[in-house]
């Protein structure tokens, strides 16, 4: 597979021959971007191994000040090891990125990462520390006003509680949830 961008061509399948094309740019913007594309291009074909290598490539390359880029490189990182059920590898990238967000003051992202740190911690079977990650996203997305990822994260939440076994309140998560989507005609989450 072969990305075309800027003008450049890079072939997803050889991490090493991306990444000296990319160091030839100066433009570190249009570097982030053509990087950021690659990655979401091999993780959309589930392709991890090799968005691993790229990332790690990637990271060894950022310059400290890039926040955002690190932020980026930290959240896919935790996601392909998320992905790949290495949830011990996936928590310090999550939280790390957790923190980049913060200080970016990206709510969005940071609700994203949250959420996912929450998934992650519901495998290791840390339900506490899912359900702390998931409400710190829920609150995210609620003053962000995202009707949508409040209501998915509900779902989240809901499954949370069921697994350690409080029926009660995961069906009142889940009722909640469930009004929403009705409302708005998700079918795909009212099966779910």
């Amino acid at each position: 597979f072969v990305i075309i961008n800027q003008g450049f061509v890079l072939d997803t399948n050889n991490a090493e021959e991306s990444f000296k094309i990319l160091s030839t740019i100066e433009n570190q913007a249009i570097v982030d971007t053509i990087y950021s594309q690659l990655i979401h291009v091999l993780i959309e074909q589930t392709r991890y191994e090799l968005a691993l290598d790229h990332l790690l490539k990637y990271q060894s390359s950022l310059k400290t000040s890039n926040i955002k880029m690190q932020a980026f490189v930290q959240l896919h990182l935790g996601e392909v090891y998320y992905y790949t059920a290495h949830y011990d590898s996936a928590a310090p990238h999550l939280e790390s990125c957790c923190q980049l967000y913060k200080v970016l003051t990206d709510s969005s992202s940071l609700a994203n990462a949250f959420n996912m740190l929450g998934s992650v911690y519901s495998f290791k079977g840390d339900y506490v520390k899912s359900a702390e990650n998931r409400f710190k996203a829920l609150s995210l997305y609620e003053q962000l006003g995202d009707s949508s990822q409040v209501n998915l994260v509900k779902l989240d939440l809901g499954n949370n509680f069921y697994d350690q076994e409080d029926f009660n309140k995961a069906v009142e998560i889940y009722s909640s949830s469930l009004e929403y989507f009705q409302r708005v005609g998700d079918s795909v989450n009212i099966a779910g």
